[in-house]
């Protein structure tokens, strides 16, 4: 999985709202509310279609966190298993 890309499920629409993002997965009709940081990993899947390890880096760049590393793991796991990316 290192080596595959990051890529948003076709079937979810994504909206910014200003101080938040919502997803809307029409497969099942769930929406879904993203804060600051996942805005930011979610857009960065969106327009760049990154392996993990590039999405932990860009963001390591952009966030001086030592949590960033395990955020992103887990927030794309969670993405993952919702179902509202993949890999390819």
């Amino acid at each position: 999985m290192k080596d595959k890309e990051l890529f948003i499920k076709e079937d979810c629409l994504s909206e910014d709202l200003g101080k938040e993002l919502i997803i809307l997965d029409i497969k099942s009709g769930c929406y879904h509310s993203l804060n600051k940081t996942a805005s930011v990993i979610w857009r960065e899947i969106q327009e760049k279609n990154p392996t993990l390890e590039v999405l932990k880096e860009s963001l390591m760049r952009k966030y001086d966190s030592p949590e960033i590393f395990s955020d992103c793991n887990f927030f794309v796991e969670e993405l993952l298993e919702k179902k509202l990316i993949e890999f390819k």
